[in-house]
């Protein structure tokens, strides 16, 4: 399995984000930034995308992007 560090622009205001190991596949990765990501944000409309041919992602809350995320190997 793909280990990763989820490196964060921001989630929703915060833009002191600490970074977040996740593995898996892209949807295993969208899951874990997900339950990371739904407790610093307001809303409970949230939407992680992950591409991993690039290593990076975004974050939706509502129609509004909430943050994005740039993956680095750790394994």
């Amino acid at each position: 399995m793909s280990g990763y560090m989820a490196k964060f622009d921001r989630i929703g205001r915060k833009h002191d984000v600490e970074p977040l190991a996740v593995t898996g596949d892209a949807d295993d990765i969208a899951e874990q930034v997900y339950r990371y990501a739904l407790g610093k944000l307001g809303s409970r409309d949230v939407d992680v995308t992950v591409d991993l041919e690039n290593l990076k992602g975004s974050i939706f809350a509502g129609m509004h992007s909430a943050g994005r995320f740039m993956l680095e190997p750790t394994s």
